[in-house]
């Protein structure tokens, strides 16, 4: 193979070339050459569907509270391309639940509603209206309780 037709490729096609050719037998020796400068010359191609995968889309799935819509949250996940960010999601995932007010109360999106609209991005909502402001929620029997008791002191009567 003459140095003329290695023109164009870079410096690695050489060192390739060359460590294919220590295991091969002298016959086959141009054969594999030839070879190997077609795949070397072939246009490299950007596979769209490798870079627009789910890899992470069953990780995130496994985390999500609320099922329902798996093949439509899926292809947005393809399309947006978020595996890219999959940490990010799958770490708001599963801390939004714990800490967001309307999340514990069960007001969960829908996948494809949380996925569209960016949702990880969104702050926590944290109730603002606290009994003793110690940053819990008053459930409802807490509060028709607490209203008792304020109605029984307005009349007079102690709890």
């Amino acid at each position: 193979m003459s140095e003329q037709e290695l023109k164009g490729f870079p410096p690695s096609t050489q060192e390739l070339i060359d460590d294919m050719l220590i295991p091969c037998q002298l016959d086959n020796i141009e054969s594999m050459i030839c070879e190997v400068l077609a795949i070397l010359k072939k246009p490299k191609r950007t596979n769209k569907r490798a870079c627009n995968e789910a890899h992470r889309f069953d990780d995130w799935w496994k985390a999500y509270p609320k099922k329902v819509g798996k093949k439509a949250a899926r292809t947005i996940w393809k399309r947006r391309n978020l595996d890219i960010i999959a940490d990010t999601i799958i770490i708001d995932t599963m801390e939004r639940p714990v800490v967001c007010e309307k999340w514990k109360a069960g007001f969960i999106p829908n996948p494809t509603t949380y996925l569209n609209g960016d949702r990880w991005e969104d702050d926590y909502e944290t109730n603002r209206r606290t009994q003793g402001g110690n940053g819990q929620r008053e459930t409802p029997v807490q509060r028709s309780e607490r209203i008792e008791r304020e109605e029984l002191a307005k009349s007079g009567i102690h709890y």
